[in-house]
């Protein structure tokens, strides 16, 4: 059994989220004490209690602690993951609903899935931008295609965007199961083909997103031989919005986002989100800051070592680093004295095609 304390690096979510996905993934019973523990509400949260109970349906797991506001989980699965047709909300996981995130839900889902025995059918509901989670656009257009071409496939399609408080979004996504996934050489950057500047509002004014959306590009215009615009409502539970850049290149795509709310300013956030694109470009990385850390967990699982640079070495990618070392699933080496920031992560054995643990089972 796995023994992980949920402390670990930067004590947020990001532990107890990776450690049950290789469980589920490798079929190895886990025990997570003081889960989020470095966070100001400590314990699990909807969105948490969401992927314990989602991993549980997967792999008929015996769950110990799977209730809010819980500080230690058992996990312990039974079935290899199950393929087919899923639908989870995390609205369900309290009374009178969440917008916990629906992106982190599916993330974590994702690799385990990958390990099934045929493909699947993914709903998950809740928020699709929120704080302090991946935006449904760098889930879609930069995790997804990048895993993808690795051969753990991932195709998600936004059916209702999910703002705080109520949340209500709704991700569709297919996964294909994979054998091996292959690993990721990525260490010199490519040029960038075009930047896509989006601006979208459920329940606010246009006018203050469009003229937001136009400085993004003047500021931005000089970076890419091609920028494209687009400003758009959508509906949705809540009134919200976002103003979200993608820098489409030949290989790892970036993308950087900035959510506001209706007391938000669109263009206050301009400055900001355009000095973060050209640091990015300027680092000479190929993985941005959020890609970089996600990509750990499903590169622990590939046939053989990878190689890939990012802008800097994050609080989140370190905690990934070290806990796949302690998991036994790879090594990783994150050398943060050079520019930019140099990722090796190095496998340690193969789950087998059964999809069996990599450490023994008690």
């Amino acid at each position: 059994m796995w023994e992980v304390d949920g402390a670990l690096g930067e004590g947020g979510g990001q532990v107890l989220r990776s450690a049950l996905a290789a469980a589920a993934a490798t079929g190895t019973p886990v025990r997570i004490r003081r889960i989020r523990a470095g966070r100001r509400r400590p314990g699990l949260r909807p969105q948490h209690l969401t992927v314990v109970r989602a991993l549980a349906a997967l792999t008929a797991a015996e769950v110990e602690g799977d209730r809010l506001g819980s500080r230690e989980l058992l996990f312990r699965p039974r079935t290899r993951p199950t393929s087919g047709e899923h639908r989870f909300d995390v609205a369900t996981a309290r009374r009178g609903g969440s917008a916990g995130a629906a992106t982190l839900v599916l993330q974590t889902l994702h690799l385990p899935l990958v390990r099934a025995a045929g493909p699947s059918r993914l709903v998950v509901r809740g928020g699709t931008h929120v704080p302090q989670a991946p935006p449904f656009e760098h889930l879609a257009a930069v995790y997804a295609p990048v895993v993808s071409t690795l051969g753990a496939g991932l195709f998600p399609h936004l059916q209702r965007h999910g703002f705080l408080p109520a949340g209500g979004g709704e991700i569709h996504a297919r996964i294909t199961p994979a054998a091996t996934i292959r690993p990721l050489q990525a260490e010199g950057p490519t040029p960038v083909l075009r930047i896509v500047i989006r601006a979208a509002l459920a329940g606010l004014p246009v006018t203050p997103a469009s003229r937001a959306v136009a400085q993004l590009r003047e500021r931005l215009g000089d970076l890419a031989p091609q920028v494209l615009v687009e400003v758009r409502r959508v509906p949705a539970d809540s009134p919200g919005g976002y103003l979200y850049v993608a820098v489409e290149r030949m290989r790892l795509p970036a993308g950087f986002v900035a959510l506001f709310g209706p007391d938000g300013e669109p263009e206050a956030l301009v400055a900001d989100l355009a000095a973060a694109v050209r640091a990015h470009l300027a680092s000479g990385a190929v993985a941005d800051g959020h890609l970089a850390d996600q990509l750990i967990l499903p590169l622990a699982f590939a046939d053989g070592p990878s190689r890939l640079t990012t802008e800097r070495a994050s609080g989140h990618l370190l905690t990934q680093a070290r806990l796949v070392e302690a998991l036994g699933l790879a090594r990783v080496r994150v050398d943060d004295s050079v520019r930019p920031v140099r990722v090796e992560v190095m496998p340690l054995a193969s789950g087998g095609e059964d999809g069996g643990s990599r450490a023994p089972r008690d």
